[in-house]
């Protein structure tokens, strides 16, 4: 947006206390007051010399982002920003401070935060968290930049907080891991129980399974089980009861010594691919960190 201040005196509005102007880009890059060839157009408010809010809008009104400079080139990012993505359902809000990234950023898509980092004079450099909401592995996972570089302990967590990874850093070199969590297994015992218990419906269970959150105890008895994705509902409550009224799972373990635990799984009676161990929660996962941005900021 370099020159922009040329094309400042283009649609004004009238406001009391703050200049705000409408300017339309087109596709070759050069600006208009008209919508004609125009791929979007950036409503600027002018609040004093140093301070231009401005938000960029798509032809049919949806923001794509909005923030604030501190020129009237529009060149230098001083302030929150506030981006936007439809395609994903994801908003990214952060801050700049003369023109470089700082402080917290954020990271949000439609089932919650999903990133939360930190960025000292443009450069990612401090505690990070990564969420995993989706339906079946909902897990999160923190760690620590220095400059940019993975540095020291990476862990990854359960839903229910419980350690399922850990690994060591050092200026992004893994070093050290560790897997503490045995996970939960199904057996034939247990399948065996619900295939007989839902016989009525196996017809409808060889081709689908429900998705479901259980608790179990230190010894795999299920404590409480909710169907989180069913199949129908006179399947679903006779899957829950009869799950709740079963041999249960094989023990969870953290360090070889039994815990309780709450994981999410789709529980599948027919699958071919049936083996008696089963992985409940979600593998390790890896970020890509650089001297750039974290892989889900790429603006």
């Amino acid at each position: 947006m370099k020159y922009f201040y040329l094309f400042l005196f283009i649609l004004p509005y009238t406001s009391s206390y703050a200049q705000t102007f409408k300017v339309y880009v087109k596709l070759d890059g050069s600006f208009s007051n008209k919508s004609d060839s125009s791929k979007y157009y950036l409503i600027i408010t002018k609040n004093n010399d140093s301070t231009y809010l401005v938000g960029q809008y798509d032809l049919n009104d949806n923001i794509i982002e909005q923030g604030t400079y501190k020129d009237e080139e529009l060149s230098i990012k001083n302030g929150k920003f506030h981006y936007y993505n439809y395609s994903s359902s994801s908003e990214t809000i952060g801050y700049y401070l003369n023109g470089q990234r700082s402080g917290l950023w954020s990271a949000y898509d439609a089932e919650g935060k999903i990133a939360d980092w930190k960025y000292k004079n443009g450069i990612l450099d401090g505690p990070f968290k990564n969420y995993n909401n989706t339906l079946l592995f909902p897990y999160w996972e923190e760690g620590n930049i220095v400059n940019g570089f993975l540095e020291g302990k990476f862990s990854i967590f359960n839903q229910d907080s419980t350690l399922i990874y850990q690994a060591n850093y050092k200026h992004n070199k893994q070093i050290k891991e560790d897997f503490p969590l045995t996970p939960p297994n199904t057996n034939r015992n247990l399948i065996k129980y619900l295939q007989i218990n839902l016989k009525s419906y196996t017809a409808d269970l060889r081709t689908d399974g429900p998705i479901l959150k259980i608790s179990i105890d230190e010894k795999g008895k299920i404590l409480d089980a909710k169907i989180l994705k069913g199949i129908k509902p006179e399947i679903d409550s006779l899957f829950v009861n009869s799950l709740k009224t079963s041999p249960g799972f094989t023990p969870a373990k953290l360090n070889n010594i039994p815990i309780k635990l709450t994981f999410n799984m789709m529980l599948s009676l027919y699958s071919d691919s049936y083996t008696d161990d089963y992985i409940i929660v979600a593998p390790a996962k890896y970020i890509n960190i650089g001297n750039g941005a974290l892989a889900i900021d790429n603006r």
